[in-house]
């Protein structure tokens, strides 16, 4: 049996976020992530002077790329945070497949936990050795009514979201075996949010259910997309609490910073109160863990 030194790793693209990214390395921690690999694309902020304890204790392998190195082009227009996540992952995939075993690929406003309050992701994975990923559904939390930023947790501030039939809950994202995944098939897909497995491989949902659904875009021929799947009972198992909005203040700062790299449409939400229908307080219990978090207790 082949032998990794990483048992589960987490790759991280980011960008001016380094407010919120000492909260998600220590949520991860908990979460049974030993090991990060944190790319940032020209942040201007403090994230290199936030990252050093996790540097020092071993955990974490920082790059920094200077704008003038990196190409923004996504689907023929540029955005930098999909195109980036697209450029760099397949390095990734390459650079650590023999190092670990799986990897998570979730961005900095999802956070992923077990429903089994005695487990983590890693003895979540023991079960789901036999495939290429597990997949977890989105669950879309909205602003909470939030005007504005707080100094608080995210997962303390926001605790409100969407129905679970909602369809963007529809909407996977990948813990994989590197081992295991296709790149020169997922090349050619133009989408950050899944990989293509080896013929015999293939990524599943968190009740072992083949990912990938028809999807049927206003005006457009529906397709196979494989970055969803049809859950009708997600968060049974994982959850994976999106929190793309947050308060109006950041959602507006976020979506600017979108459309100044290109993403024209960005930040047009149809009916934001459909985000806030359901309080959703599940995630709350890793508060107190988060807070008394001992970073001498982590190290590789």
């Amino acid at each position: 049996m082949k032998k990794y030194p990483v048992q589960l790793s987490a790759y991280l693209g980011i960008k001016d976020m380094g407010e919120y990214l000492e909260e998600w390395i220590n949520f991860y921690l908990l979460q049974g992530v030993e090991y990060f690999v944190i790319y940032d694309f020209g942040s201007k902020d403090h994230t290199p002077e936030i990252i050093q304890p996790y540097i020092k204790r071993g955990i974490v392998e920082y790059a920094y790329f200077n704008n003038k190195f990196v190409k923004y082009n996504y689907c023929g227009g540029p955005a930098w945070f999909e195109g980036l996540t697209l450029q760099y992952r397949f390095s990734i995939v390459n650079a650590y497949q023999n190092f670990s075993k799986w990897m998570c690929f979730f961005d900095l406003d999802e956070f992923v936990y077990p429903k089994d309050k005695n487990k983590n992701l890693l003895d979540v994975l023991q079960d789901y050795e036999d495939f290429g990923g597990l997949h977890v559904n989105w669950k879309m939390f909205g602003d909470s009514g939030e005007k504005f930023k707080k100094n608080n947790l995210v997962i303390d501030t926001f605790n409100k979201r969407a129905s679970l039939d909602h369809h963007e809950n529809d909407h996977c994202k990948p813990i994989s075996r590197l081992d295991r995944i296709d790149l020169e098939r997922t090349r050619q897909t133009p989408n950050a949010h899944f990989f293509i497995y080896k013929d015999e491989f293939y990524g599943v949902n968190e009740h072992k259910e083949k990912i990938g659904m028809n999807i049927s875009p206003e005006n457009e021929t529906p397709y196979y997309h494989p970055a969803f799947s049809l859950n009708k009972d997600k968060g049974s198992i994982v959850s994976c609490n999106h929190y793309r909005f947050k308060s109006h203040e950041e959602f507006s700062k976020k979506s600017q910073m979108h459309r100044d790299a290109g993403w024209g449409n960005y930040g047009h939400i149809p009916d934001a109160s459909i985000y806030n229908e359901i309080e959703d307080n599940e995630i709350k219990r890793f508060i107190p863990l988060l807070k008394d978090i001992n970073l001498d207790n982590y190290s590789l």
